[in-house]
């Protein structure tokens, strides 16, 4: 179906309610989560990456890392959201890869979290 998903107020929502719920003990939130992220995933796939700069991109996947760190591994939320994590990591380093000058904090923030959560 069709959705009225705007991407980066959807993360940043997702990313309140994530850290909010995490903070409470309340773990009814992260399934809102997981349907608003499923909502993200129909509105932004890969073809319609390239719509917004790198540095919103950064802002976004350092959102999405972020909740990765805060839901239960294992889930299928932690599943879904470290598959498109990872794609979008690919696609960000391939930009990266082409033009340095796009370097950006959230971007290189998202980076560390994600080799911090890495399982070792």
């Amino acid at each position: 179906g069709n959705f009225d998903v705007q991407v980066p107020l959807h993360a940043a929502a997702m990313l309140s309610v994530v850290q909010c719920g995490s903070a409470l003990g309340d773990q009814s939130v992260f399934d809102i989560a997981h349907s608003w992220f499923a909502a993200v995933e129909k509105a932004y796939p890969r073809n319609m990456w390239d719509k917004f700069s790198f540095h919103l991109n950064s802002i976004l996947w350092e959102s999405f890392v972020v909740i990765s760190t805060m839901i239960r591994r294992g889930s299928s939320f932690a599943e879904d959201l470290q598959e498109f994590v990872s794609d979008f990591e690919s696609y960000l380093q391939a930009q990266f890869n082409q033009d340095a000058k796009v370097w950006s904090f959230s971007g290189a923030r998202a980076v560390v979290l994600s080799w911090l959560s890495e399982p070792k």
